[in-house]
C-alpha cells in the first residue's frame, strides 16, 4: 500500500480482503497466497471506509467527498473492476465514516453530519435518513442475525439501535462513556454489541437487559480505541488501542494478550467470516493478517 489504511472488508468466503487507503487506493488481497491480485483508484482521495456486498460483486467506498461510490467487480473474479463508477450517490453533508451492505441492494452508511442513510444501490438513491445523534456518527454495524436492525455510534457518546422496518430508533444507550464512541460492532448472536471509545474503554452491552455487562480497560493501555470486532464464537474481543492490538476475554472481562504492537495507529480490524483470521489495517501502510 502507498499510504495509511483506513478501511478493510472481507469476502464472504474468507479468501479475500479489500483495503482502502489515503490517496484513493483500493486493493484486493488474496490472503492465503499473500499477494495483491487487483488494484484501482477510487474517486475520493481521502477514502475512509469500504464494504463488499455479500456476493462480492459490488464494492462500496466513501470518505471526505461525502458521496458513496459503488463499483462492480466483474463476475466476482476480482481481476477487473468495471469503470466508470456504477453508482455515485449523494445525500450526506459530511464525510463518510463507515458503510456496510445489508444485502445486494441495500447499504447503510454513517457520516460526520450525524446522519445514517439507508441506500438503494440498484436505484442509486437514498431511501431513508436516520437522525438522532447530535454529533459526528462514527460507525455502523448491521445485526448478523436480523438484518433489519443496525446500530450506530457517535461522538455524542451515544449508541442508537435502528429498525429498518419502522425506520426509526427503537432504543438508545447513553451515559456509559465519557468521550466519543469511535467504533461499534454487533455480537455474533445478534443479542449484544460492543463499543470502543476515546475514553480508553470498550463496553459489552446486552440488548435484553439494555445496559453494559462488561467494561474492558487496562491502566497500561492509554490510547483511544479506534476499531473493535469479535471472534466467530464471540469469546474473544479484538480492539485496537492506538498501535496495540488487544485480545480480551468476553467471559471474564480480562485482557487475554497483546497480539501485536505496531509503530503507529492500527485503524481498522475485522475477523474473517469463517473465523480463521484477523485482518488489521494501520497508518504504517501495512495490511496484516493474523491466523
Amino acid at each position: 500500500m502507498d499510504s495509511s489504511i483506513y478501511g478493510i472488508s472481507w469476502s464472504r468466503d474468507s479468501s479475500l480482503v479489500v483495503s482502502v487507503a489515503r490517496g484513493g487506493n483500493l486493493a484486493f488481497w488474496r490472503t492465503r497466497e499473500n499477494k495483491k491480485i487487483a488494484e484501482m483508484m477510487v474517486l475520493d482521495y481521502w477514502t475512509m471506509c469500504c464494504s463488499l456486498s455479500p456476493s462480492g460483486r459490488l464494492i462500496a467506498t466513501g470518505g471526505t467527498r461525502n458521496d458513496v461510490y459503488v463499483d462492480i467487480v466483474k463476475e466476482g473474479t476480482y481481476k477487473q473492476i468495471i469503470t466508470p463508477t456504477f453508482r455515485n450517490m449523494s445525500g450526506h453533508r459530511g464525510y463518510l465514516s463507515s458503510c456496510e451492505f445489508i444485502d445486494e441492494i441495500q447499504l447503510v452508511t454513517s457520516s460526520g453530519d450525524g446522519y445514517c442513510i439507508l441506500w438503494d444501490v440498484e436505484m442509486g438513491r437514498a431511501v431513508h435518513y436516520f437522525k438522532k445523534h447530535k454529533s459526528d456518527c462514527m460507525s455502523v454495524s448491521v445485526n448478523p442475525i436480523d438484518r433489519n436492525l443496525f446500530i450506530s455510534g457517535s461522538c455524542d457518546m451515544k449508541v442508537c439501535l435502528w429498525d429498518l422496518r419502522m425506520k426509526k430508533c427503537v432504543n438508545s444507550f447513553k451515559g456509559h462513556h465519557s468521550h466519543d464512541i469511535n467504533a461499534v460492532k454487533f455480537f455474533p448472536n445478534g443479542l449484544g454489541f460492543v463499543t470502543g471509545s476515546e475514553d480508553l474503554t470498550c463496553k459489552l452491552f446486552d440488548l435484553r437487559v439494555e445496559r453494559p455487562l462488561t467494561t474492558f480497560s487496562n491502566d497500561e493501555l492509554n490510547e483511544p480505541i479506534s476499531s473493535v470486532c469479535f471472534s466467530k464464537s464471540g469469546r474473544i474481543l479484538f480492539a485496537s488501542h492506538g498501535p496495540s492490538i488487544i485480545a480480551w476475554d468476553t467471559l471474564t472481562g480480562k485482557m487475554n494478550c497483546e497480539i501485536a504492537k505496531l509503530n503507529i495507529k492500527c485503524s481498522c480490524l475485522e475477523v474473517s467470516p469463517d473465523g480463521s483470521a484477523l485482518a488489521a489495517g494501520s497508518w504504517d501502510h501495512f495490511l496484516r493478517i493474523f491466523a
